[in-house]
């Protein structure tokens, strides 16, 4: 068997290098061949649905977060979420800000709110699943912590009189990221 050394391979007169059929490439660890676009990793988090717990007008996390450590310096992280909140309505719409972010940087990588709608019957909250997508992109190969906030709308006449974060029993809430090769 022979070993090549190369910094660079290039076709000797087309615009591609072609492995012949029954042949293939092979990285001996996961960082040997990266082409960009190419899933490095992918991770995910799970967090029970559990009792009560309300926010204020302030950020608070749900305590679903989720730990990735990029294998690239410069790749990008995309995290998404599923959640379930129960609201306690202001009027007639009710606001919710929802907040990703990338804790060590204290980076929001997606931001929104939510509307929901009172009902009618007294005492019955409705209950609304979220979700979203956000993009993070590194600069280093640190461990990076995302976690899932809420608040009451801030400063809003029909921000939610509670919000309930942790609230159904029995419901699974995720994060799931994926390191992207740049």
């Amino acid at each position: 068997m022979s070993t090549l050394y190369t910094d660079n391979i290039r076709a000797n007169n087309a615009s591609q290098i072609t492995v012949p059929t029954g042949q293939k490439i092979v990285g001996t660890d996961s960082g040997s061949i990266v082409a960009p676009g190419q899933v490095i990793q992918c991770v995910n988090s799970t967090l029970a649905g559990g009792g009560d717990t309300s926010t204020t007008q302030s950020y608070i996390s749900t305590g679903n977060t989720l730990n990735i450590t990029p294998k690239q310096s410069n790749s990008k992280i995309r995290v998404s979420f599923s959640h379930v909140i129960r609201i306690t309505p202001g009027t007639n719409h009710t606001r919710v800000d929802v907040r990703l972010r990338e804790t060590t940087t204290n980076t929001t990588i997606l931001e929104y709110l939510y509307f929901g709608e009172e009902l009618t019957d007294s005492g019955k909250d409705p209950i609304l699943p979220i979700s979203g997508t956000g993009v993070f992109t590194t600069s280093n190969i640190s461990q990076k912590t995302f976690d899932l906030q809420f608040r009451k709308a801030n400063g809003e006449a029909n921000q939610a009189t509670n919000i309930y974060y942790k609230w159904y029993t029995g419901a699974t809430f995720t994060m799931d990221a994926m390191e992207i090769a740049q």
